[in-house]
């Protein structure tokens, strides 16, 4: 499940997630000044938590995955809104590690 599965899912996608990883949208272009411009700060964080509070409490998922690699740079940790937070490359690399030392 993602944002846009949610009621006003478009909105929420554009505001709580596309806008902290890129940057205000104006004039039907983000203006920069998101997570890949200025890294993860308070602000990116308290939209990403909206989303994912409205994920878990209005969708009912239990894990979430930070499936954009700008994602986890502003939700630091392995939980949020009470729910695990799976970070994608962290567990590709630790898996490629594992491999690399046959573990």
């Amino acid at each position: 499940m993602s944002p846009l599965d949610l009621e006003d899912g478009e909105e929420l996608q554009l505001c709580c997630v596309m806008e902290p990883i890129y940057g205000p949208w104006i004039d039907g272009r983000h203006q920069g000044g998101g997570i890949k411009t200025h890294g993860g700060s308070a602000a990116p964080r308290e939209l990403l938590e909206e989303a994912a509070h409205r994920l878990v409490d209005e969708g009912g998922v239990d894990v979430l995955i930070a499936g954009c690699t700008e994602v986890p740079l502003a939700l630091e940790g392995t939980e949020v809104a009470g729910s695990p937070l799976l970070d994608p490359a962290r567990l590709l690399a630790a898996a490629a590690i594992r491999c690399a030392y046959g573990l």
